[in-house]
């Protein structure tokens, strides 16, 4: 139960939004900011039904297991919390302080499709495995530095971007890595398409599409002059791409990478993060909040 003050408080966050996650199978919104406030809305609540005040940020390490039964959070200080949806039960914690916390500090969280296995990725560049039933650090696997970790519809591969800017796919049953083409001058971000049958990588200029299991490249799109691509997200539908920009929110097809329009998002304060909700795409704020849904307006 919500402590008294924070009872029908539409906005718990006093400050910038620095990480988010949302499940739509459960329709669950999970935000965390820079202060440590972290808020679960579950079920497209409008009041959030969990709220911590950790104190320590929280830079885009959040997730909401599929179906929404489990929220987690990683912070700057390499810790990384557990949360039951149904009652605010904490079931796992790995605790950090001090310098060995901060040289592992947390910057994506990612659960399987069973909501079993956890995986973390920090600015050590160490994506760890924890096997929650158990309660125990099952793997870890070195030199990745993106800041997305994303589970297949199987839970048997994961997807990350290593040190040289291109994607890996690890399947952690035969403990090796899928054959990809390389994308060429590297990507940011990476996930998997809704069937989990290709991968879409996030360029600099541009977004590329990789099918599997064969991991070639079938489709490129690259804007003229376009720079400053730095958010890939997949709609609830599963049917498009979005690729954000300082001002514009870019939307392609998922099966040829077509544009499909483009989007001014009018957020002047946004922080980098920004979902897809049933509501439309919407950014983190340094006010505190997510922005209203996109205009639906298409920019010439």
């Amino acid at each position: 139960m919500l402590p008294l003050v924070y009872k029908h408080c539409p906005q718990p966050h006093a400050a910038a939004i620095t990480a988010v996650a949302y499940d739509n199978t459960a329709n669950s919104l999970l935000l965390a900011d820079e202060w440590g406030t972290i808020a679960l809305y579950p079920n497209g609540a409008t009041e959030p039904s969990f709220i911590e005040e950790t104190g320590i940020k929280i830079d885009g390490a959040a997730a909401v297991s599929d179906g929404g039964a489990l929220f987690a959070v990683g912070d700057d200080n390499g810790s990384i919390k557990v949360w039951r949806t149904r009652d605010g039960a904490l079931v796992f914690e790995e605790h950090k302080e001090g310098e060995k916390g901060e040289a592992r500090a947390m910057r994506a969280l990612s659960f399987t499709p069973q909501g079993d296995t956890l995986a973390t990725l920090a600015v050590d560049g160490v994506i760890r495995i924890y096997d929650l039933t158990r309660g125990v650090r099952t793997a870890n696997y070195k030199t990745f530095i993106s800041k997305s970790i994303s589970f297949d519809a199987s839970g048997q591969l994961l997807l990350t971007v290593n040190s040289l800017g291109q994607p890996v796919i690890l399947d952690l049953q035969r403990q090796e890595e899928l054959s990809v083409d390389p994308i060429p001058g590297g990507c940011i971000d990476a996930k998997f398409t809704a069937d989990s049958r290709g991968i879409v990588v996030l360029r600099d200029n541009g977004l590329t599409k990789v099918s599997l299991p064969d991991g070639h490249i079938t489709a490129s799109f690259s804007a003229e002059g376009a720079s400053g691509l730095h958010a890939l997200l997949l709609n609830p539908e599963g049917t498009e791409f979005a690729a954000i920009t300082g001002r514009s929110a870019h939307r392609f097809s998922i099966e040829d990478l077509s544009p499909v329009g483009s989007d001014n998002h009018g957020v002047e304060d946004a922080t980098g993060i920004a979902v897809w909700t049933p509501e439309g795409i919407r950014l983190g704020r340094h006010a505190g909040c997510l922005s209203d849904e996109n205009p639906t307006t298409t920019l010439p």
